[in-house]
């Protein structure tokens, strides 16, 4: 879809994604659709389709790998400037603006106010309260965004209630609306099991433990690297995939450090690099229990991926884990924060695989209805109409 398209048949809503184009974006606006809502995604300009979609990807914002300075700051300048086309088109027919992720934080905040003061709709998702690692400026800045926008919407009742704490606003401006599942990247055909296990390099009767994602600081590898080297004393048959590109090199070799001192170097498989979408599915199918030994987060997306797959997982009790993760059904919250109350559940939850398969059957049931993208298209699209009564 190009701007002259756009310009013949305006969408009632924008959601906008400058960063990378996220699949949580995508996802939304699939169930946006399904849920009679005229969307479109402004997104990067060499952003690709991972599944179908009925929906125009409007391609405005610059790549965030690959081509000049200069050339993708002209880029940048020219998305700002067809957000602002848009706006000018459309203060006075209601549509609606919903910005989920920036590439600029410093600028899109002011940004925001900008197109707020020219009389737009805007909604806010807030992934994150503050951005991780914030420096003052960005609280100053996060405040902005949550004036400007008419509405927020977090995942969870946990993230709202650390929102309202931290920037006090009107309860009503804050809507809880679910994280969808990830069931849009599931395979026509999953692989087996076994197949899964081969191609990485484990036996079937492993009991396999998985760490996927971006790895940081604050997703607490090294916390579950102390847990292991316990838990692999206890039982040899334990095996850890660790499956994501580490934030920097420093993180990367500090990780390699602690397995090659703990001596696990055949136990743990670490592919220390982006994992591919058609790549996805061997390493979740592969294991037996994700992990999430976070040491501080809002919400994390591995649960809602975890549920697709039909895994259960083990989660530090921080965050929104507690609310998302049902204890004892599709996934274990640990009492205490630390390696040997982690150890001690780990070897716990692997001596009943049959225990784990049900869990990740439940799992699987909530993915398919509770975090159904329809639902939460149906939702989200209520916010909407509600901002233009």
């Amino acid at each position: 879809m190009n701007e002259k398209q756009n310009a013949a048949q305006p969408p009632e809503a924008l959601v906008v994604d400058s960063l990378v184009g996220n699949d949580y974006s995508l996802c939304l606006c699939a169930g946006l659709h399904d849920a009679g809502t005229n969307v479109g995604l402004v997104t990067v300009v060499n952003r690709e389709k991972p599944f179908e979609i009925a929906y125009p990807l409007i391609r405005w914002a610059p790549p965030k790998q690959g081509g000049s300075k200069i050339g993708k700051l002209f880029q940048y300048f020219g998305y700002l400037w067809r957000l602002y086309r848009f706006a000018a088109r459309s203060r006075r027919q209601g549509q609606v603006l919903h910005f989920q992720f920036f590439r600029r934080e410093r600028v899109e905040s002011f940004y925001i106010a900008f197109l707020r003061m020219m009389g737009l709709r805007i909604v806010y998702t807030a992934h994150n309260i503050v951005p991780h690692e914030a420096a003052k400026i960005d609280r100053w800045l996060k405040a902005l965004v949550y004036r400007s926008a008419h509405a927020i919407v977090v995942h969870s009742n946990y993230v709202k209630a650390a929102l309202l704490d931290a920037f006090p606003m009107p309860d009503e401006k804050v809507h809880v609306i679910p994280h969808g599942n990830f069931d849009h990247y599931l395979p026509d055909q999953l692989i087996e099991k076994t197949a899964a296990r081969e191609a990485l390099g484990l036996a079937a009767h492993h009991k396999v433990l998985l760490f996927f994602g971006y790895i940081r600081e604050y997703k607490g590898l090294d916390l579950l690297l102390d847990a292991f080297v316990l838990a692999a004393a206890e039982d040899p048959d334990l095996r850890l995939v660790i499956a994501g590109a580490p934030h920097t090199d420093a993180l990367e070799r500090s990780s390699k450090a602690l397995i090659e001192k703990a001596g696990l170097g055949e136990r743990v498989i670490f592919h220390a690099r982006f994992i591919a979408h058609e790549d996805i599915a061997q390493y979740f199918v592969a294991a037996d229990m994700v992990m999430l030994p976070y040491k501080h987060i809002y919400h994390s997306g591995i649960v809602h991926l975890a549920y697709s797959y039909g895994r259960p997982s083990l989660a530090t009790n921080v965050g929104d884990f507690s609310e998302t993760i049902e204890n004892g059904r599709s996934g274990y919250i640990l009492e205490e924060n630390s390696a040997e109350a982690m150890s001690a559940k780990i070897v716990d939850a692997v001596k009943d695989p049959e225990k784990l398969c049900e869990m990740g059957r439940y799992a699987k049931a909530l993915s398919s209805s509770k975090y159904s993208w329809l639902d939460i298209g149906k939702q989200t699209r209520a916010l909407y109409q509600s901002l233009r009564a």
